[in-house]
């Protein structure tokens, strides 16, 4: 866990499994408004997790959590042909606090690319 402006940033796959549902679920919340924007979201979203709520081999999600809440996240990949940041998003109410930039230097530690 990393603390930044008093914002916490971790890796999803760093929750205990117990915990893994809860944060599935609180994840989705905040991302099931991207199904307006991008056709079929949800299917995607849902493929970035096995049945039991662990996240599949070559993806990761990075949490920016304040007061308790989810603030924003960024959803990566990470495989041996490709290393990107599909999802980046922060709750509106927390923008232009330096979110994203602190969940993108994450991200890019977290892929490598830094």
């Amino acid at each position: 866990m990393i603390t930044y402006n008093n914002n916490y940033y971790y890796k999803y796959s760093d929750i205990p499994f117990f915990e893994k549902t809860l944060y599935y679920e609180l994840i989705y919340k905040f991302v099931r408004r991207l199904s307006i924007e991008y056709p079929d979201f949800i299917n995607w979203f849902n493929n970035l997790f096995t049945d039991s709520k662990e996240l599949k081999l070559d993806r990761e999600i990075i949490i920016c959590e304040s007061n308790y809440k989810i603030v924003g996240l960024a959803i990566l990949k990470s495989s041996d042909y490709e290393k990107k940041i599909c999802t980046l998003r922060v709750a509106e109410d927390y923008r232009n606090q330096g979110i994203a930039t602190a969940l993108l230097k994450v991200a890019f530690k977290e892929l490598q690319c830094a």
